[in-house]
């Protein structure tokens, strides 16, 4: 896939703040440039049309989801940049590079479905990808991996991690690496990751034991396709413990692989997995990578309503309804009447509001901003001019800005069949 690039990417938070955030980039190799957009609309009523695919129950193709990241282009690199953004420990370690978003664990929780793209870690040179489904009516999880840069022939423990607490995982980096040794080790990340939640047995076995010979083995070639269906005993208080933690929250879990080879010398004299004796380190990470949602373009379009018009991230049996709403032919300019109608938005604007508040509203809930002279005035000349409330909140909440910097979820590299 090309030689790993170290890059700084620009962006520009809803808050308003830039923040500079240190990835890893496996393509595109002139990086990344993330231009401030506004959401002022063009003649016609701006919508930024999803790619068009089949739309059913989500089923996932491992070889062309690989393939498909070969494709990936900066905008998709961009909207997955600041999908982690929030699940990514800042370059001075002092929390999140910026706040997360509810919307983000909200439609997680929806789908039940997420990726993980796996960056190296400690200069392993691997990369790939995880995907969780959950299906909470069965009882069961599945994991696929795609992987590669593994060290070969060897068993590579890995592990769905977070917190007991709600609080998403971070993706690691250099500042913790406390004993100065150049390796972020498990002690050293724990603060950030979080303890082991599910192991990705290869036997199917669901435990959160941290090694043992139950994992996968990485190929001649250090690759690594693995596929996993693990079946939760709900009667069993452990197994129903671990379910219940990854279905009340999936996004912001961290998925690692480990297992790395080190040479003599390395590490000598310090405290943790890296030590000076060398040879092949099966606890220590060598890919780690954060979930966030999978979703087709219904889900995230009523997801977006949701925000820009009620103010909320939406409940998960609210969001699949609507989707499967729009999913079924209705278009999305009558579902966002509905919303209007409702009595959550009259509850939350008894007083009717004005064009211009309505306009506000819009900006402040889908943008995260006030809007700009000329936009503000260009959406209220609309309203005047007989253009719905319907068609103008779709205009803002859906628009290129909005789907550029506030993505929903990831849709890379998935078949909807």
């Amino acid at each position: 896939m090309g030689g790993e690039l170290n890059r700084v990417i620009a962006a520009h938070t809803p808050v308003g703040m830039w923040f500079e955030l240190c990835v890893h980039m496996s393509h595109n190799p002139k990086g990344l440039v993330i231009n401030y957009a506004d959401a002022s609309p063009p003649p016609a009523l701006p919508r930024c049309a999803p790619p068009l695919r089949e739309e059913a129950k989500m089923a996932y193709d491992p070889t062309a989801f690989y393939q498909s990241f070969l494709l990936v282009t900066p905008q998709e690199e961009q909207e997955r940049l600041l999908l982690q953004a929030p699940y990514t420990l800042a370059p001075d370690g002092s929390g999140p590079v910026t706040e997360e978003r509810p919307v983000v664990p909200a439609v997680a929780n929806a789908t039940e479905t997420v990726i993980a793209v796996l960056n190296p870690s400690n200069n392993s040179g691997v990369s790939g990808q995880a995907i969780v489904q959950i299906d909470k009516a069965a009882g069961t999880v599945t994991l696929d991996v795609v992987a590669s840069g593994l060290t070969p022939n060897e068993i590579h423990p890995q592990h769905i991690h977070g917190f007991d607490d709600d609080t998403p995982s971070l993706l690691p980096n250099i500042t913790l690496d406390t004993d100065l040794d150049g390796f972020v080790e498990d002690p050293e990340g724990a603060d950030v990751v979080g303890p082991v939640i599910l192991s990705g047995t290869a036997s199917g076995m669901v435990t959160n034991e941290e090694l043992s010979d139950d994992f996968p083995t990485a190929d001649a070639s250090g690759n690594l396709r693995f596929h996993q269906e693990y079946q939760f005993d709900l009667t069993n208080p452990d197994e129903q413990a671990i379910f219940q933690n990854l279905q009340d929250r999936i996004a912001g879990r961290e998925f690692q692989i480990h297992g790395l080879n080190v040479v003599d010398g390395q590490g000598a004299h310090s405290d943790y997995e890296v030590n000076g004796e060398g040879g092949y380190i099966p606890v220590l990470p060598v890919a780690n990578g954060v979930f966030l949602p999978v979703v087709d373009p219904n889900t995230a379009d009523a997801a977006r309503l949701y925000v820009g018009l009620l103010d909320r991230a939406p409940d998960t049996e609210g969001l699949q309804s609507w989707a499967n709403v729009l999913g079924n032919g209705a278009s999305l300019s009558s579902v966002a009447q509905q919303f209007l109608d409702s009595p959550e938005y009259a509850q939350a604007n008894p007083t009717p509001l004005t064009n211009i508040q309505f306009v506000d509203a819009l900006y402040e809930n889908a943008l995260g901003r006030e809007p700009e002279p000329a936009g503000q005035q260009a959406w209220v000349d609309l309203l005047a001019g007989g253009t719905s409330r319907a068609d103008v909140a779709i205009g803002i909440a859906e628009s290129q800005e909005a789907q550029q910097f506030f993505p929903i979820g990831v849709e890379q590299g998935w078949i909807i069949a």
